[in-house]
């Protein structure tokens, strides 16, 4: 059943939102998975600087869904300005989002520019703004005001399918999107893993820049455990040229 609202984590039932358990769940550097029980999806996330990598393994279905929700529940909450998407082709959407802080409060304001890509072919892209479904669309758009937006892509699975997605982002401009996900994922030709692999590495060799000397493995534990979240909340805001906003 098509649901376009998250519901809440107290009755997911309300939503599209799943349950799942810790023990199907991985946590590794550069590297997530979990076990959505609800849909028996699995999705795994990795990422390169400015790209996500999303990996989903699907049942047999003719009604797999991705849904790109730009009006998700956060800390502090935020209103949208202006957003839009559109369908570049059946293996690309592209769009944007302008958006601030609550009640025009004037700070947390910026646009995220995006491109997603798709290694199988969408059947159609479908969309909602407020409570009204759009099917079959080449372009969605919430208008000058604050409205919930968002689009589906449809599939159809087989068992134990597996569906990609590759997610270029800049506060630039889409095009500076596309180019931070053609610089930074072209060159991996769809395998996910080589991308977890080369962001482990690359949290590795960040680590080994100071070598703890003990014999308790407790201490070594705590101490690269924090180091590890000294750098993880870190952003870089320019693209792969150097432009910034």
């Amino acid at each position: 059943k098509l649901e376009i609202q998250p519901g809440s984590e107290t009755n997911p039932d309300l939503g599209y939102r799943s349950r799942f358990s810790h023990s199907n769940e991985v946590v590794r550097a550069s590297y997530y998975s979990v076990l959505l029980d609800d849909y028996k999806i699995k999705a795994e996330l990795t990422s390169t600087t400015r790209t996500g990598f999303h990996r989903y393994t699907f049942p047999k279905s003719d009604s797999a869904r991705i849904l790109v929700d730009l009006l998700t529940p956060s800390e502090y909450g935020y209103e949208i300005s202006w957003a839009h998407l559109k369908k570049v082709n059946d293996h690309e959407i592209e769009g944007m989002s302008y958006q601030q802080a609550l009640r025009k409060a004037n700070y947390n304001e910026y646009i995220v520019h995006f491109v997603m890509r798709f290694n199988k072919p969408f059947e159609s892209m479908n969309g909602w703004v407020q409570e009204n479904i759009l099917r079959n669309q080449e372009f969605i758009t919430s208008g000058f005001e604050h409205r919930d937006i968002g689009a589906f892509l449809n599939f159809k699975t087989e068992a134990g399918e597996q569906i990609m997605v590759q997610v270029g982002i800049s506060l630039v401009s889409i095009e500076q999107a596309r180019l931070n996900l053609n610089t930074e994922l072209n060159n991996y030709n769809w395998d996910f893993d080589q991308v977890v692999k080369d962001g482990q590495n690359e949290w590795n060799d960040l680590m080994s820049t100071i070598q703890v000397e003990t014999k308790s493995e407790e201490l070594k534990t705590k101490f690269y455990t924090n180091m590890y979240r000294a750098y993880v909340g870190r952003t870089i805001w320019s693209d792969v040229n150097g432009k910034y906003m």
